[in-house]
């Protein structure tokens, strides 16, 4: 058979784990610290920049999280060791205050116990081991104040009152007299009768036609009335009425009054508080307040803190002043279902602050992040707070909310849901539907880019992706497996899932051990509604060395990481990812992990006796393979020129290097290697349907030439391996004789 010439489409397909018959021309065998990108080819991942040291040692169990609270202000928290501390993005730490302590942050597995949310100025701190609680104060008792309430006079007519069952007042109105039958000349005769044959022990009070009696002691009584008028010429209660229309317009101030109902009303039983226009015994009105001795607030102690982002560059973590109970009882507006339960995760909604606890969603008001109250129970207002459970034939505990197409996403261990609503989110449009089945994540939030969202989905021993996203065509949910090829590839237990929706990249690290160090990359790229790439990837930022990812989060294209290494540090480094970028006054990247400048050192000395140059590092060297490289000054053309130091010693922060170099402007850092192992070649020929093709099975492929097509390119090096032989290589030193880039 003559020589067949194949070429490769690209190499921006990724990882595969199909056998190489199967998979794509782009796609390969295995790919480490490389970058696939449509624009720029395959080249090798961007370096890891130091930015600072967050803490000295090791941190031990520490949860991180990274905001942006807008363009010009981005923060990382930490919480270890019961405390709190804030940092920018250039490892400044921030001045935090704690006026209610930091009991709150007490737990056993920092990583895995808080979730925070952030909200412009304000942080949600949730401790998803704290169970929520009511404040055991109670609102007043019931004063037991009598109230009797002459609505209207009727003329020869007898009108009666008992205490107890007892007659204690009664007046026959005139048959002719119109001023004895005015309702104020009723009620002074009443109150006066009332205030002799009650005696001592009882306080009567009148004003104008109501009449208010309450026993000295507190207990209870019991009063009852008869009119003329079929019992609607006098109403009397001891702290309930049938109907609202049962109560008069003067009273005592702060009287508290339970509306029971009747059969012809639609509301359920509330409380009305009478506001008197003195303050006093007046006239007034009633307004819709909680019942007596009802728990009213929540234990802001066992609620999800906050932290706040002061004006003056500070930050103040406290209790959160929650909403009170303000209409209702216990009955007529319960507890948040949270109250008894553990508060799992925190999402915002449709301007509704969110939390997650057990199967329940429970919604703020709209636009009132901490009230979780009504305003009013004899009606369900539009802003009103929601709490809706999540109904399944299995338990579904809810894990992860996400905001995505107008719609919020729920996740359980075992089920997708989905709360929606017509275009007003309220509490008689929402409702909660499910919407797929697939095992999710406990430990993994879910993110959102574009269209879509990732979540991550547990195979035994390894982990899956899956890109959930709307079908327009049927308008129903899914969920592709986005790993389906690359089945034993992630590692199981990822704790961190972060997504750039500017780089169309998705970025996964593991709690596993095993994989400390390693990150999880894919790499994607949609042409209207198809995937042009879809590329999976392994990043190692240890390089040999005990590097443990603890915080990671994209701000625009850059991936900013907080690292534990070894025992050293707590590290906050970055890897930048925005194409067709280079370094200040180059065309070019230098590509050195934990980069750093020389103003970046903690020192530069030269010592005249020894002839060295000595470098003091900000963080302990555990690579062999240390460079320091020239870089690009406004005024120096020298690039990348290499200083011969001395060997590095591992577990120092010292670099030397014969000679005085105080003076140069230099890049510092590590060696990385780019390791990309192309699929084994395999001849196709077109499929007999005529769509597609098929790999040649017969005979057998003899590689002649490969032929790699490069630019703008340093050193590599190609290694090719026949069947039982060994292995060849093929290095490539950067330098193409003749250029004007080759310069000596």
């Amino acid at each position: 058979m003559g020589l067949i010439r194949v070429s490769l489409p690209n190499l921006m397909n990724g990882v595969s784990q199909q056998p190489p018959s199967m998979r794509f021309d782009s796609q390969c065998e295995a790919m480490e610290d490389c970058y696939p990108s449509v624009v720029e080819g395959l080249t090798k991942r961007p370096p890891l920049e130091h930015i600072a040291n967050l803490h000295t040692g090791d941190a031990g169990n520490t949860f991180v999280h990274i905001y942006q609270r807008d363009t010009n202000e981005d923060y990382v928290v930490l919480v270890r060791n019961g405390g709190i501390q804030v940092f920018d993005l250039a490892g400044n730490e921030k001045t935090v205050t704690t006026p209610d302590g930091t009991a709150y942050l007490a737990a056993g597995d920092n990583q895995n116990d808080f979730r925070m949310m952030t909200v412009a100025d304000y942080t949600f701190v949730v401790n998803r081991t704290q169970v929520g609680a009511m404040d055991p104060a109670v609102t007043p008792k019931n004063d037991r104040d009598g109230l009797i309430f002459v609505k209207q006079g009727a003329y020869g007519g007898n009108y009666k009152i008992d205490v107890d069952g007892v007659n204690k007042a009664s007046i026959t109105t005139s048959t002719t007299a119109v001023n004895q039958v005015a309702t104020d000349y009723i009620a002074s005769q009443l109150a006066g009768q009332l205030v002799t044959n009650l005696g001592a022990g009882w306080t009567v009070v009148r004003k104008n036609h109501v009449i208010m009696i309450k026993k000295d002691d507190g207990t209870p009584f019991t009063l009852s009335s008869e009119d003329p008028l079929a019992s609607e010429g006098m109403k009397t209660n001891t702290g309930s009425v049938q109907r609202f229309t049962d109560l008069p317009t003067v009273c005592q101030h702060n009287h508290v009054v339970k509306v029971a109902g009747d059969n012809n009303s639609e509301f359920d039983d509330y409380y009305v508080k009478f506001v008197a226009n003195d303050g006093n015994f007046s006239e007034g009105y009633w307004e819709e307040t909680v019942g007596p001795d009802v728990e009213y607030q929540l234990d802001a102690s066992t609620m999800p803190h906050v932290l706040i982002s002061n004006a003056d560059d500070t930050f103040t973590f406290k209790r959160a002043e929650w909403g009170t109970r303000t209409a209702g009882d216990s009955t007529s507006a319960p507890d948040p279902s949270f109250v008894g339960g553990k508060i799992e995760s925190v999402a915002f909604f449709r301007d509704r602050l969110t939390f997650l606890s057990g199967q329940n969603v429970i919604m703020s008001q709209a636009g009132e992040f901490f009230s979780f109250f009504p305003e009013t129970v004899t009606d369900v207002l539009d802003d009103a707070p929601i709490d809706l459970t999540a109904m399944h034939t299995k338990v579904a505990l809810l894990r992860h909310a996400i905001p995505f197409n107008r719609q919020l996403l729920l996740f359980s261990d075992q089920t997708q849901f989905v709360l929606d609503s017509d275009e007003l989110l309220t509490p008689k449009t929402a409702a909660i539907t499910t919407a797929t089945e697939y095992e999710g994540s406990k430990t993994a939030q879910p993110v959102g880019a574009g269209q879509n969202v990732y979540f991550v989905t547990e195979k035994g021993e390894y982990s899956g992706m899956r890109e959930y996203f709307v079908d327009e065509d049927t308008e129903t949910n899914d969920a592709a497996d986005i790993t389906a090829h690359i089945p034993q590839y992630i590692a199981r237990d990822i704790r961190f899932l972060e997504v750039s929706s500017s780089e169309d990249v998705l970025v996964c690290a593991s709690e596993n051990p095993t994989y400390d160090g390693c990150l999880f990359v894919y790499k994607y790229y949609w042409q209207g509604n198809e995937k042009l790439q879809s590329a999976w990837g392994k990043w190692d930022l240890g390089s040999g060395a005990d590097v443990s990812v603890r915080g990671l989060k994209f701000i625009e294209s850059s991936l900013y990481l907080v690292l534990q290494r070894s025992a050293d540090h707590l590290t906050l480094e970055r890897v930048r990812l925005e194409p067709a970028r280079q370094d200040e006054y180059q065309t070019f990247v230098t590509l050195l992990d934990r980069r750093i400048t020389e103003a970046e050192c903690v020192s530069i000395s030269y010592d005249p006796g020894t002839g060295k140059t000595t470098w003091t590092l900000p963080y302990v060297i555990r690579h062999e393979r240390m460079e320091v490289l020239t870089r690009g000054t406004a005024g120096d053309a020298e690039i990348a020129r290499r200083i011969n130091i001395d060997p590095p010693v591992l577990g120092s922060s010292v670099l030397t290097a014969n000679g005085d170099h105080t003076g140069l402007s230099v890049f510092i850092g590590n060696e990385y290697r780019g390791y990309f192992v192309p699929s084994e070649p395999v001849l196709r020929e077109p499929a007999r349907s005529g769509q597609g093709q098929i790999a040649v099975q017969a005979g057998r492929v003899q590689v002649r030439n490969f032929l790699v097509a490069y630019a703008d390119t340093g050193y590599f090096n190609v290694k090719v391996t026949p069947k039982y032989r060994e292995t060849y290589q093929y290095p490539f030193t950067g330098r193409i004789l003749g250029s004007g880039n080759n310069i000596l």
